[in-house]
């Protein structure tokens, strides 16, 4: 009787020290599944980067540095000082816009939000 009380007793150890193993376990598991992800999101994260720095820089040459001043300067009548305010106005809409949005697009808090890592590291580490 003492000897079946005491091995159910053992087995009872055993089981919650095996169960507390396997949620460690699961957890670490998980842990590392969450930093796989983030890594993951952040190494495309930085093509898209590359990609959007060669789009943008394609853009910005052909339109907002050959094309419009250009086109002012020489097709347009107006005084030297126009020209300059009108090429100084553009360049600030040609550039600075896009420069705005490529910056916020690209941002890793951005980046973050939109694949939900921010939630899963929440989780993860709440």
């Amino acid at each position: 009787m003492i000897f079946k009380k005491l091995g159910d007793l053992l087995c009872e150890i055993g089981t919650t020290l095996f169960q507390d193993y396997q949620s460690k376990a699961v957890d670490l598991a998980k842990i590392e599944a969450a930093a796989l992800y983030i890594r993951g999101i952040k190494m495309l994260r930085e093509h898209f980067v590359a990609v959007v720095t060669l789009i943008f820089s394609l853009i910005l040459l052909a339109f907002a540095v050959i094309l419009v001043p250009f086109a002012l300067v020489f097709c347009m009548d107006w005084t030297a000082k126009t020209k300059v305010i009108v090429v100084c106005v553009l360049s600030v809409f040609y550039i600075g816009i896009p420069l705005l949005l490529i910056r916020r697009f690209i941002s890793e808090k951005t980046w973050m939000r939109m694949s939900k890592s921010d939630e899963l590291l929440e989780k993860v580490v709440g």
